[in-house]
This record gives structure tokens, sequence and C-alpha cells, in this order.
């Protein structure tokens, strides 16, 4: 039965089977005869044609299971149906097309096996001997056709991308042949570097000669240069980290924005220098600026004082709900303008709560509809004059009558001074503000100690403060401010800021950056950044100028959260 189909070769005689075949037929008494002799060497002819004979004379009819066994001793394969050799395999013998002939733009390579014709996925590797000199090359493999070289992207490749000594890997695509090249070596597009060089140097770019590269700064750690981060970290120090910074200024603004910080006059804080709060009107130099020691700012407004604010107080005026909460004084604008500012004073406080402040226009001699937004709110808890303040104030016109009224933001009960009456003041005090009316006035011979700035105009301000001494060196300045844009302005333009190392002898103008707003104040901080280099000296100052006359925009300097000498 030769093999038995699972692997078995078992002798069969036609009489009995297996390893004793003739021994079983003796026992049998059975006789050895031509047919059983014939039957059994017919069986094993069977088994051997079945086998596959070393020398090549037959082959396999079916596939050959290897039992997880190899083929050892295997030579390199010669064509594309011959078994691969690890070998081959591992060093590329089959991608691998050597030193491309033909021409520049006409390349052919071989490959062993032969190929014969060209399938999408296709990878072959060469090495080019030529420059190429066309936007389409060609490559040949094995005589198998002609195929157009692009680029990665199936783009046109550009003359010269093919260079003579550099080994290409490329890809078909089912038309033509992908080749990874890197940046066009047409370099009149991209930046190139300088004929010569400084050892350690860095490239800058050069825009006065084109899209070249010159020497820059050295990596040392000279001044002037860009310091090496040794191993010690020590270089890190020379690493200007501009944000940082701008956070650091942000939280030093923050704390000198706030009503109640501590006066700082024009104070050196270590390498921060002419910090000032301008707590006290302290700078040198205020050309053209008007100092407002309430709320601590320079302005570049002209102001016009208005009401009955310094004069004496010799009676008192109950305001509550009981006698009338709201306190209202008609007067005529002295000025026309912007109302900036208001006074009131408080001679006592019963129950104390916030209070703002309104402008109202006149009718019949009672307040009519009120004119712009209200006043910050301040909260009356002792006596005294208290003041109220607008980012954008009313605006009023000369000449004309209108109502100034406090107005309390809960049930609250205070007690304001009078003075005897002033003329073209007329004071009253009622529940319903549209009820105040001249006609029933708190006393007739009494008036409430109001008062009103109005901002009449606004024109250019200088301000310096006094100089500072530094150490000799400085190449640049850094400087951070705080302002109140009353109206929009325009860093830069509106708002300009110079900076000397000079004692003012020469000024640098800054270049200036908005950092932001500081929370709900209505103030902005901004940088101030020049380069001094080109002066010489250790007294440091600013010249900080609010230049919109043109414009009519008023702005208010509040804070200088410090100047720092960069070397």
């Amino acid at each position: 039965m030769g093999w038995n189909g699972s692997g078995v070769v078992t002798r069969n005689n036609g009489t009995n089977s297996g390893s004793n075949t003739w021994e079983n037929d003796r026992d049998a008494s059975i006789k050895i005869t031509a047919d059983n002799h014939d039957t059994h060497d017919q069986d094993l002819a069977d088994a051997i044609q079945n086998t596959i004979a070393k020398d090549g004379q037959n082959t396999p009819t079916a596939d050959l299971p290897m039992n997880n066994q190899k083929h050892t001793g295997v030579g390199n394969a010669t064509a594309a149906n011959h078994y691969a050799g690890a070998g081959q395999v591992q060093n590329g013998a089959f991608q691998w097309g050597g030193t491309a002939a033909g021409t520049a733009d006409a390349l052919t390579i071989n490959l062993t096996p032969t190929l014969t014709a060209y399938t999408a996925g296709l990878t072959v590797r060469f090495l080019a001997s030529d420059d190429s000199a066309t936007t389409t090359p060609t490559i040949n493999i094995n005589a198998a056709g002609a195929k157009t070289l692009v680029n990665q992207d199936g783009d046109a490749l550009t003359a010269g991308d093919i260079v003579n000594g550099t080994i290409y890997e490329a890809t078909y695509d089912g038309t033509n042949f992908r080749v990874y090249v890197s940046a066009s070596q047409d370099l009149s597009d991209y930046v190139q570097g300088p004929a010569s060089a400084t050892d350690g140097a860095v490239a800058l770019f050069d825009g006065t000669g084109g899209k070249t590269l010159k020497d820059g700064p050295s990596i040392t750690s000279g001044s002037g240069d860009l310091l090496r981060a040794d191993g010690d970290g020590s270089g890190l120090s020379g690493i200007v980290d501009q944000i940082a910074r701008d956070i650091a200024a942000t939280s030093l603004a923050w704390q000198l924005a706030q009503a109640d910080a501590a006066s700082v006059p024009g104070a050196d804080l270590g390498n921060l220098k002419l910090v000032d709060n301008l707590q006290t009107d302290s700078l040198a130099t205020k050309t053209g600026a008007t100092y407002d020691s309430v709320n601590d700012w320079y302005s570049n407004a002209t102001t016009t004082d208005d009401g009955t604010a310094g004069e004496t107080g010799i009676d008192t005026a109950e305001l509550s709900n009981a006698t009338g909460a709201n306190a209202g004084m008609q007067f005529s604008a002295a000025a026309s303008g912007s109302v900036v500012e208001a006074t009131f004073d408080v001679l006592s406080v019963a129950t104390p709560g916030n209070y703002h402040v309104e402008i109202w226009s006149n009718s019949g001699n009672s307040p009519s509809a009120q004119i712009g937004s209200d006043s910050a709110s301040v909260n009356i808890t002792t006596s005294g004059v208290k003041t109220f303040t607008w980012a954008t104030g009313p605006s009023v016109t000369a000449s004309t009558v209108y109502w100034v009224v406090l107005v309390p933001e809960g049930a609250y009960n205070i007690t304001a001074s009078t003075c005897a009456t002033v003329a073209g003041f007329i004071s009253c005090r009622d529940n319903t503000i549209t009820s105040l009316a001249t006609g029933s006035p708190i006393n007739a011979s009494r008036d409430l100690i109001f008062g009103m700035t109005i901002a009449t105009s606004a024109g250019t301000a200088t301000l310096v403060p006094t100089a500072t001494t530094i150490t000799t060196g400085a190449q640049d300045a850094l400087g951070y401010f705080i302002y109140d844009p009353v109206d929009a302005t325009t860093l830069g333009t509106d708002l300009t800021v110079d900076i000397s190392i000079d004692g003012g002898s020469t000024y640098e103008a800054a270049s200036l950056t908005a950092v932001g707003d500081l929370g709900s104040t209505g103030k902005k901080l901004f940088r101030a950044e020049a380069d001094v280099s080109g002066q010489s000296g250790t007294s440091l100052q600013y010249r900080l100028k609010l230049d919109a006359a043109a414009a009519a925009k008023e702005m208010r300097y509040t804070d200088c959260v410090g100047l720092i000498p960069l070397y």
C-alpha cells in the first residue's frame, strides 16, 4: 500500500502486511508465490516513487510541511522563483542596483535576480553617478522600461535633486518611481550660510545681504555674548526669559495698584530702579501735568474746580430715610468738560454703608435724567471729606444747570456738614432723586459742602523722575509702567517713553508693549525697552510723555513698577 496518507509506509504482499509479512505467510503455511512477491515489490516501488529524489529527477505534487525544520546549505537565489538565502535578504542584495549607469538623466541599473516587470510597491536602491540636469530624469531596471523619477510627494524633481555619489531609494507607485530627496539644491529660495564663520559663533539672518546668514555672537561667557549652559547651570544666568519678567512685573504692579499700598516714592529695590506708586508728588519734572493727591496720579487734563468744597462747616444735615436719604445740590457748571471727581463733607456716621455720586440734568429746578455713569462706590464709615471718582466722567457744558447727588446704596444714616449758603448753589435732600427741588431746600441759608472737579481739556504732559545711580556699562534698559487710559490710548503715539543713562543729556526712544489689564481697576501695565548702548553714564531716568493734545485724550500715569538696566 506504500504511503498510507499520514506519512507511514507499511509493506504488503497481498496476504499479510507489516514488518513480519513473510513470517506471517510461513506461519500460515502460505507459500512464497510469484504474485505475492510482485505485490510486495510493487508496494515498495510505490513508496519510493512518492519520495523526492536528491538529484532533482522528480518534483513535489503538494505543499511540503517542514515541521519547524529548515533547509540548510541553500545556494543564493538567481531567479525570481528561487528560495532567498537569509544572507541575500539581510544585505539587501535583491534591491541593490549598485552604481547607476546610463546618463545623468537616463539612469540604468540591474538587479539580481533579473526584474522582468514593475509592480506597485517595488523598492530599489542605487548609487547616483552624476548630477541630474533636468526635472524629469528616468530610471530603467533590467531593461524593463524607463520610468520617471519624481519626489516623495509625486511632484517633479528640481534640476540637481539627484546628486552624484548619493545613495537613493526609489519606490514604484504604479506610474513613476518616487525617490526621497533633500531640500532642492537650487538655493535661491533658501537661507545660505556665510562665506566664512567664526568658531563658536551663532549665525544671524542678514536682511541687507538677502537670504544669507552672517556671524553672530559667540557662545561664551563674555560681555554681549550668549552664555554657555555649563554643567553646573551657571551659564543659565545669561538666559533672558521675557515671560518670567512680565509675570514678576505684573505681580508687583498689582500690589502697587492697590489703593491701600504702602508709599514707595522713587525707591530702588535691588536691581529694580525708580519704583514709585506716586502716593506723593515725587517727580522732578511734571510739565503740563496735574497731580491728584487723592488718587495718586498725574494727568494731562486741565481741570476746573466747582461746587462748595473748602467752605467752613457751621451746621449739620441728617441724611436718612426719615429726613431724605439722597443729598442733592443744584449748580451751574463752571466749565465744559467731564466731571472726574466729587467730594462730600461728612460730619458723622450713624449707619455706615456704600455711597456713590451721580450727575443729573435739570428740568423745572429738579433732577430730570442721569448723565453718564455712577462714580465708583465709597464705603462711608467715618467722618471727613469723602472723594468719589469716575473712570469716564459725565460730560457737562459751561453755564448749564445740573444736579450733583450723593446716593446711598442701602438704608444708611449719616450727617453732612453744611456751610453758609453760597450763591449759585441750592442744596436739598429727599428719598427720591427726581423729587429733589430747589423750592424745598434743606435750609435756605445753608448749603452742603459738595465739590466737583471738571476736566476741561487734555494736552501734553512730560514727566521725569530724579535720576538714580546704576553701574556703568548698561546696554539696554527695561521698564514697566502703569497708566489709566481715560480715553482710548495708543502706546507709542499718545503715550511715549524715552530712557537715559546719562542723567537726561540724551534719551533713547523705547519700544512699548502692552502687558495687560490689572484686574478690574481700569489700569493697564505696559513694558518699555530701549537700547542705551550708544549712551555713556551711570544716571538712569525715564521721560514719560502723555502726548495727546491733538486728539484731546485724557490719560493718567499712576505707577512706575521699575526700570532694570541690562548689561
